[in-house]
């Protein structure tokens, strides 16, 4: 229907060159102007001699099939999508053949150029098409059309705004209207963050889609809202209790060991900001690639033999722990004691920084038997301290490679190696993405799949999402291991994606 405007075709008109390949238009001032405040604002600001120069829309979101878009709205308050000129009205989406995807992809571009051009009721219009067409899309997307998706997250997500983002979503009262409430987010983030969930899957074996989802956290943490835990893993604690017995019994030789660290020199180290001190004996200490190296080096603390260490991971905790593996190859932890993942966590840590390879196997397999007790038992208590030790994980150690590889996506077995390439076999045939395999820190995946099987509970913490969403490769590795989406998608009265309350903070 043509829109109502008074003197529609008495309004001057301008030229407007669009995209990189400047695609000229020619409309009314007077329509693209009410329309638009985008458009107003630069032709306002215009001189008069100026006033009838081109208008050169060349963002990266002025795309031509876009702009044609808004200004078949401009005229028509409408645009036409390729569905809607197979049906009747445009009350049927079609998503036959492979024309589906290109409709989000469409929709997506007009949704971030309204925005640019400040014409929100478009915006809104391409919203309930979106909706509208995913509602009826029942297809299985192809991998060429997985791509589809893959850009339409990138427009969303990059050349569009909410203020809500970083968060889940919460309630907020309609204005002028305190009985009625509406979801404090952008709705065509959470369609696209559903649909990736649905088809996770085939989504993750694309290194396109595994990179935006890295690289934009408001994404990934909008993806927590639709993704199912992961199944529990079997749990490892006979093999790990039996080679904790063997580290625990003291043999002859590790007596005889223990006596000649006594015949060496002292190593004072100083600790933390208030710089606790600890004696040990040089000997001990060789255990560290750190020590060993310093007391082989010509440097002032190797002679002087007095070292600071006051680092986020030197904590007079950690330390204690080490001096206690360097002495006796083991540390104690009160099992009772609530926090005793970030206990093992600190161990870790400390361990990593000072090359001390036993104590770091060690921490994994104390926290590696923590999960397993939390996975058979009540999880709850580690669920609370899980954000953190997530931070200083994934703070603190380095990974070379965006998201899990193949052996950690099936679950490798953190005690013992992998036994399977130690045999010359493959670990597993599981193709999980076209990832390159690379070396992973091992704590990590221990971390991110404890998480992947309580999404459900953990994506209702706020610590938990904020930790999700600041930490990329977290994310990453959490959505490798979920389970898509087994939500259906269901409409409100506007026509608009429905939540389920339980979602809703």
């Amino acid at each position: 229907m043509v829109r109502g405007h008074s003197g529609l075709f008495d309004s001057d008109t301008i030229f407007i060159l669009v995209g990189s390949e400047k695609r000229r238009f020619t409309a009314h001032i007077n329509v693209i102007c009410t329309a638009s405040a985008t458009l107003k604002g630069i032709l306002s600001t215009r001189a008069e001699n100026d006033r009838n120069e081109p208008i050169i829309l060349g963002h990266a979101i002025d795309t031509v099939d876009a702009f044609r878009a808004f200004v078949e709205y401009c005229y028509f308050s409408n645009y036409l999508d390729g569905a809607e000129s197979q049906s009747d009205g445009g009350s049927k989406p079609s998503t036959s053949g492979s024309g589906g995807l290109h409709l989000l992809l469409l929709h997506a571009r007009v949704y971030a150029l309204a925005e640019r051009l400040q014409c929100f009721p478009l915006k809104t219009l391409a919203l309930k098409k979106t909706t509208n067409w995913y509602h009826g899309y029942n297809m299985q997307p192809s991998n060429s059309e997985l791509q589809s998706i893959v850009d339409a997250i990138r427009i969303i997500y990059t050349y569009t705004t909410d203020l809500g983002s970083g968060n889940l979503p919460s309630l907020a009262s309609k204005a002028n209207d305190s009985k009625e409430n509406v979801v404090t987010r952008d709705r065509f983030r959470l369609l696209l963050a559903h649909f990736a969930a649905k088809f996770l899957v085939d989504l993750r074996k694309s290194s396109s889609f595994v990179q935006i989802h890295h690289s934009s956290p408001d994404f990934n943490t909008d993806m927590l809202l639709f993704m199912n835990g992961s199944k529990k893993p079997t749990p490892l604690g006979s093999a790990r209790e039996k080679k904790q017995e063997g580290i625990a019994n003291l043999r002859e030789k590790d007596v005889l060991a223990f006596s000649s660290l006594f015949d060496a020199d002292i190593f004072t180290v100083f600790v933390g900001d208030d710089a606790n001190r600890f004696n040990v004996h040089s000997a001990a200490v060789e255990c560290s690639d750190y020590f060993r190296k310093l007391m082989a080096s010509d440097m002032k603390e190797g002679r002087e033999k007095t070292v600071y260490l006051n680092s986020e991971v030197d904590s007079v905790e950690a330390f204690d722990m080490f001096v206690q593996y360097c002495y006796f190859k083991d540390y104690f932890c009160d099992e009772n004691r609530s926090d005793k993942l970030m206990h093992h966590v600190k161990a870790y840590l400390l361990a990593e920084k000072l090359g001390c390879l036993g104590l770091k196997d060690l921490a994994l397999q104390k926290a590696s038997l923590v999960c397993d007790a939390a996975y058979s038992s009540e999880p709850e208590e580690l669920l609370i301290i899980i954000p953190a030790a997530v931070a200083m994980i994934y703070e603190n150690t380095y990974d070379g490679d965006i998201g899990l590889s193949i052996e950690d996506a099936v679950g490798e077995q953190v005690l013992g190696g992998r036994d399977e390439e130690k045999k010359g076999g493959s670990a597993t045939t599981n193709n999980v993405g076209a990832l390159p395999a690379a070396k992973r820190d091992r704590f990590r995946p221990l971390l991110s799949r404890f998480a992947s099987v309580y999404l459900s509970q953990l994506h209702r913490q706020e610590s938990f999402v904020a930790t999700h969403h600041a930490f990329p490769d977290f994310a990453s590795d959490v959505m490798l291991l979920a389970n898509p989406s087994g939500k259906t998608i269901e409409l409100d009265e506007d026509g608009q994606l429905k939540l389920d309350q339980s979602l809703i903070l």
